[in-house]
């Protein structure tokens, strides 16, 4: 590599074919794994050459070696663009390769216009117009909105019926890619597609070079079936009776049942034979058609080749879905069952999909009963889907409580520790939510849990289940208080730190249920004190003050540990569904958390005041811990000696909110029943901060502590790292100076968002007069799910002449709501100082990829009630302000102010959305409600996704109070 280095930068003068000699050399090097530094202009200067040889060479490299984000690939733009353009068809043809492998998304919009005229120029090649189909249909795939078709799609519809074949399918293929992206905007596709589909089956309008093994273009017929089940069934009566006849040539009763001895042949007819199925399902799941394939896929499941099997088993799971009627399957449930057993995994896991399809309450019994007997020898690759789906089904058509008890328990006797932990949530949200099974259920898993092994995953569940419910079997023979004890602290030797803790909080339960056991669960509690684990030993110190507290009298347990109420597992039919982007994730599931905090009337305002004022004078000092044991960083005493003006709060009680447990919130105003929250009077303002407060990644607070400007190293370690804090003001600014010295200025000249990508400019000015700033590396530390890329080859060490600037490219990519901060982390030296680590927080925070979202005021009671799974909520200090600048601010931050919904006129109500990468967007709801007189004010946040509420939160908090 270094004599090719020296000869392409040392000989002035080299010929098309020594620089084509040198760039590939270089470019098999780096095939063959090597790092290459070397070559790339002269790849660049290759592009330009008129011989089809060197252009080949450069096209290749220019396709290999330049990343995708290089801004070396723009110096190849008009090279590319006069390749286009020519008349030259090879030269076309290799810019065509080149912008598909690459699918650069800044090329493609450049010269997209060029590929859109080679791909409906009559006059283009046919094979330049296919290249140019694939090559579009790769960029589209890439970034759906950097080509807009919409103007040229009258001329790309009407290609699908080309006569030439080859043409059609690639057509075919960026069309329905389009239809993809949007489907009411390409309905005049539907026409051209099944007049070519009829043109070739019906009519057998295909010529000889297009049979495959007797089969006319079946990879042709595929995808004009697959285009077709993408647009909506037609209206008009004859383009119904050319499908019904053209389903009619396809679905033949004999065609996929009688013997074809050459494999090929057979693939091809049934690839076409199980999509033509799935067209009919989507015309009319009622057809005759459909009918008569129901009864062919039941032959087809026990058919000889694995891979008819599969489809067939696919095919039928999706023709259960559309079925009104199972009958037409359920006679092949024996054949399904066996097929559990076959030697591919891929059709046991089919198998096991049509059965959960099939299952109905009439036969539910039966095939959760023969999944239980096939679970113990079944593949462990295939246990936890299987474990889940007996589940659910259990729980979907179980008429008898104690059936479903009983199936549950066995589930987790065969599969065990196999299981994922939402089995268990499942199991204690019927039980909680159906009080009539509860003692049952606790009676099950005691006797469970009275054996001397057992699984972990059946011990969280006793765990919870007799610390609520335990109360209701102790009169039972062998139910004892003592002998609930005794079998859950049996296998407390071979738990996890989490299943520990779940039994500290059982035994803090039984406490005063228990009276008498009262000495043995504190002396438990007491060795748990001092153990290594952090949560483990919070728990048991917080719980060992509060029996403490019960045994002195200060404090009844009753009025804190209340029993938990039912879980808010209302299903909404699709019909009634929130509209558009405030539909709940179809990822969500109910994952109810394991706590003994309470919920409901406990939290009374009195109650917390007397906690307040008289836990500190009742703490003991703990006893000295065991060398083995880890101790606590400083005394519970010397805590409470520091804290004695401020209201102590071990167990962070004001942050729980009133929640009622049925779910009676009023459709028309779903906040009415809780504006005692917010009163002058209300329990939440007994704490000056909310709870929540501490979520807050933005809040003065956090950018306090986390700057405390420049702190350096010791000189031994010979480089200073300093951190830059963020400034209130540059949160949502779109230009700030991040950082300004005498020597130095990193300015955020602009950000700019589209969809889930937001780019943020910076220039780094070296103001020095006499000295260069050298910077060995650059990089952007991001927290998940933020993606962040530095565009182009910046990350590499350079050199900033004094007085000159430099300007960075960051990409930020969402894939899901995030907090923390992100720095931009700069290392650089400058003379002969010491090396210097600057990290420069950027304002990168949800609000960047919000946008503001209306709607009515009918729909917004909709999606709030809706919504409420997922809730951040707080009371925070303010100062005062009008209401004119918390909606200013609130639309600073994207939201959309929503006006004449909630009854109180200082109220501010909001919503938006934030865009996420392949995914679906993320909509929020926001309710501001200041109370002047207090100088508090309360807000909540709710969200469609899992922990999007806690982000927007945790940044509201910080712009909104004072």
């Amino acid at each position: 590599m270094h004599r090719i280095r020296s000869k392409l930068q040392m000989t002035p003068k080299l010929d098309g074919y020594q620089r084509k000699k040198y760039v590939a050399k270089i470019l098999f090097s780096y095939l063959q794994g090597h790092k290459v530094d070397v070559g790339y202009m002269d790849a660049i200067t290759l592009i330009s050459s008129a011989k089809y040889s060197e252009k080949q060479i450069g096209y290749l490299t220019l396709t290999f070696l330049f990343h995708e984000r290089s801004d070396l690939i723009t110096l190849a733009l008009n090279s590319i663009r006069k390749d286009l353009q020519s008349l030259n068809e090879d030269h076309t043809c290799l810019a065509l390769h080149a912008i598909a492998n690459m699918s650069n998304v800044v090329i493609a919009e450049l010269v997209s216009e060029d590929i859109l005229k080679l791909l409906v120029s009559p006059t283009s090649p046919v094979h330049v117009r296919k290249k140019a189909a694939l090559a579009l249909l790769r960029v589209l795939r890439e970034s759906r909105d950097s080509v807009d078709v919409s103007d040229w799609i009258d001329r790309i519809v009407p290609l699908i019926k080309h006569r030439h074949l080859g043409l059609s399918e690639c057509i075919t293929s960026l069309v329905t890619e389009l239809v993809r992206i949007d489907s009411d905007k390409y309905q005049v596709c539907f026409k051209p597609a099944y007049e070519q589909l009829y043109e070739i089956v019906v009519l057998q309008d295909c010529r000889q070079d297009y049979l495959y093994h007797n089969v006319p273009v079946p990879w042709l017929q595929v995808k004009l079936l697959t285009l077709l089940q993408l647009l909506p069934p037609p209206t008009e009566n004859l383009v119904k009776i050319k499908l019904q006849e053209l389903l009619h040539h396809i679905l033949r009763p004999d065609k996929p049942l009688r013997s074809i001895p050459d494999i090929q042949e057979s693939n091809a007819i049934y690839s076409v034979y199980f999509e033509a199925i799935r067209f009919a399902m989507h015309l009319d799941p009622a057809s005759i058609f459909v009918a008569r394939a129901a009864v062919q896929l039941g032959h087809l499941i026990a058919h000889k080749e694995t891979n008819v099997r599969y489809l067939a088993l696919e095919t039928m799971t999706q023709l259960a879905q559309c079925l009104s009627s199972l009958e037409p399957i359920q006679m092949y449930r024996d054949v399904i069952f066996l097929l559990l057993r076959d030697k591919d995994i891929s059709v046991r896991r089919r198998a096991l999909d049509l059965l959960y399809a099939m299952c109905d309450d009439t036969n539910v019994q039966y095939i959760v009963g023969q999944l239980l007997r096939y679970l113990s020898v079944a593949d462990v690759s295939l246990r936890q889907d299987m474990s889940l789906k007996i589940s659910l089904l259990a729980e979907l058509y179980a008429s008898d409580s104690t059936w479903y008890i009983d199936t549950a328990m066995s589930l987790l006797e065969l599969a065990g520790d196999r299981l994922r932990d939402e089995l268990w949530y499942r199991i204690v949200l019927v039980v909680t939510n159906h009080p009539k099974v509860h003692a049952y259920a606790a009676e099950r898993i005691l006797h469970a849990l009275s054996r001397s092994e057992c699984h972990e995953i059946q011990i969280k569940l006793g765990a919870y289940l007799l610390g609520e419910y335990g109360y209701l079997i102790v009169n039972q023979p062998h139910c004892s208080a003592a002998q609930q004890f005794q079998c859950l602290h049996l296998h407390a030797h071979q738990c996890s730190p989490t299943t520990l803790a779940m039994l500290l909080s059982t035994y803090i339960k039984w406490i005063p249920m228990y009276p008498d056991m009262a000495p043995a669960l504190e002396g438990v509690l007491r060795q748990h004190r001092h153990v290594m684990n952090v949560e483990m030993q919070q728990r048991a110190n917080e719980y060992s003050v509060l029996a403490e507290l019960e045994r002195q009298g200060t404090l009844s347990l009753d009025q804190v540990l209340y029993e938990l109420p039912p879980f808010n597992t209302q299903v909404l039919p699709e019909q009634t569904q929130a509209p558009g982007l405030f539909r709940l994730s179809k990822r969500i599931s109910m994952q109810p958390a394991v706590s003994s905090v309470p919920r409901g009337e406990a939290r009374q305002h009195m109650q917390h005041e007397k906690l307040s004022i008289t836990v500190p004078s009742m703490l003991p000092v703990p006893m000295e811990p065991d060398t083995s044991f880890v101790s606590m960083p400083r005394d519970i005493s010397t805590v409470t000696a520091n804290t004695a003006e401020e209201d102590v709060d071990l167990l962070d009680l004001h942050s729980f909110r009133i929640m009622s447990p049925t779910g009676s919130d009023d459709l028309e105003a779903p906040w009415h029943a809780d504006e005692s929250l917010i009163s002058p009077d209300g329990p939440l303002l007994a704490s000056s901060k909310s709870s929540m407060r501490g979520l807050s990644h933005y809040a003065n607070d956090s950018i306090s502590s986390h700057a405390s400007l420049p702190t350096s190293s010791s000189s031994e370690a010979h480089e200073n790292v300093l951190h830059i804090p963020l400034s209130q003001t540059a949160l949502l600014a779109s230009h700030a100076v991040l950082h300004d010295t005498t020597t130095e200025t990193i300015t955020m000249v602009s950000s700019t968002t589209h969809k889930s990508t937001a780019t943020v400019k910076l220039e780094l000015h070296n103001k020095d007069a006499t000295t260069a700033l050298y910077l060995h590396t650059v990089h952007v530390a991001a927290p998940a799910p933020l993606e962040a890329h530095l565009a182009g080859m910046e990350r590499g060490a350079m050199s900033i002449a004094s007085e000159q600037r430099h300007t960075y490219t960051v990409e930020f990519v969402s894939h899901g709501s995030f907090t923390g901060t992100t720095d931009m982390v700069f290392h650089w030296t400058r003379g002969g100082a010491v090396p210097v680590t600057l990290h420069v927080a950027l304002p990168m925070h949800v609000a960047r990829f919000l946008r503001p979202t209306t709607m009515s005021v009918s729909d917004f009671f909709e999606c709030w009630q809706y919504v409420k799974e997922y809730e951040a909520q707080g009371v925070v200090q303010v100062d005062q302000r009008t209401i004119e600048a918390y909606e200013a601010t609130m639309q600073s931050m994207g939201l959309a102010i929503l006006r004449g919904v909630d009854p109180r006129p200082d109220n501010v109500i909001a919503a938006g959305s934030m865009d996420i990468q392949q995914a679906d967007r993320m909509g929020f709801l926001v309710r501001w409600e200041p109370r002047a007189e207090c100088n508090v004010a309360r807000l909540t946040v709710r969200s469609t996704q899992a922990y999007g509420a806690e982000a927007l939160y945790a940044l509201m908090v910080g712009l909104m109070e004072g």
